[in-house]
């Protein structure tokens, strides 16, 4: 997913990789947008980056799918 919430606001991966470099704190707790269940940056080879689930939800559309 490319935006979570973190302190009540949306943010997207980006501005969070952004923000992360400038105050140097990887301790941030971002929430999923859709389920409210924890997620964690990562960054991608593009700086654009993107939030995943911590731990699998069936029910979250936005939940990353493993395939078989």
């Amino acid at each position: 997913m490319k935006s979570a919430m973190l302190n009540g606001k949306e943010i997207s991966a980006s501005e969070a990789i952004d923000y992360r470099n400038r105050t140097n704190n990887r301790g941030y707790i971002y929430s999923c947008v859709e389920c409210g269940n924890p997620a964690r940056l990562h960054k991608d080879s593009d700086n654009d980056g993107h939030f995943e689930h911590q731990d699998r939800h069936k029910t979250c559309s936005l939940c990353h799918v493993v395939h078989p």
